[in-house]
């Protein structure tokens, strides 16, 4: 019973800990303007945090910041989601940004850049699969990740604007030399190639880019495609591996 009470107190400390903690954190770093903020969450680290305004962040969020971390205005961050931004990283996301349930954000050597209007749906996940290489991320205005995907930026991953990728969708800018003898098959050299998805693609659910690969202007990926070779503008790809089903310009 003893134990019980004195695990009961431990908890209740951390967690008055924590919240003094953020607390500090809201009054050392720039909240402009009105903000909704619907205790309890986390905020940890010595960076630097600026925010523009008309700030949502829910309940059970988690952010540890220990480089630079600036929010446009009317951005909202729902529960359970995490951003991590490492001590000589820089993560800017613009105006009217929606990154809800359960959403992972880790940047922890490089500039990262989200536009405005970008929606990041539940469950997503963005950071490096390498931990000694990391690549920079960037995705353009009004463009919209769905429900679990997985983006690894161990190289450049850049998308453009108004580009829309469904759900479970993986993304890969790095490999491996399963040639190699001497290790395991993933344990070989490691090979990075950047990925970008231009302008107004349309990425289908269960998708998975390698890496190389460039999804051009306005293009379709079928769902359930596995993408090996850059995708040429206005053309419509499917299958594993995908290959041309048609040209869908005017």
């Amino acid at each position: 019973m003893l134990n019980i009470i004195k695990g009961i107190f431990l908890t209740l400390f951390r967690n008055i800990a924590k919240f003094f903690i953020t607390l500090k954190n809201l009054a050392i770093n720039k909240f402009e303007g009105k903000n909704d903020l619907r205790f309890p969450f986390t905020i940890r680290g010595n960076g630097k945090i600026r925010s523009r305004g008309n700030l949502r962040l829910d309940k059970n969020i988690f952010w540890f910041v220990m480089g630079k971390l600036d929010i446009g205005e009317n951005c909202s961050f729902l529960s359970q989601s995490i951003i991590n931004v490492g001590r000589d990283a820089n993560l800017r996301i613009g105006h009217t940004v929606l990154v809800e349930k359960g959403v992972v954000l880790s940047v922890k050597q490089n500039n990262w850049e989200i536009g405005a209007k970008v929606y990041m749906s539940e469950g997503s996940t963005i950071f490096s699969r390498e931990n000694e290489v990391e690549g920079v991320f960037e995705i353009g205005e009004a463009s919209n990740l769905s429900n679990n995907c997985t983006l690894d930026v161990t190289g450049d991953l850049i998308i453009g604007k108004k580009v829309a990728i469904a759900h479970n969708c993986s993304i890969f800018t790095h490999d491996h030399d399963y040639m190699d003898n001497e290790v395991c098959a993933w344990k070989g050299d490691m090979k990075v190639e950047s990925v970008t998805i231009e302008d107004g693609a349309w990425i289908g659910a269960h998708v998975v880019i390698l890496p190389g690969v460039t999804i051009g202007k306005k293009s379709v990926i079928a769902a359930g495609s596995v993408v090996t070779k850059s995708v040429p503008d206005f053309s419509l790809y499917g299958g594993n591996p995908a290959k041309l089903l048609k040209n869908i310009s005017n």
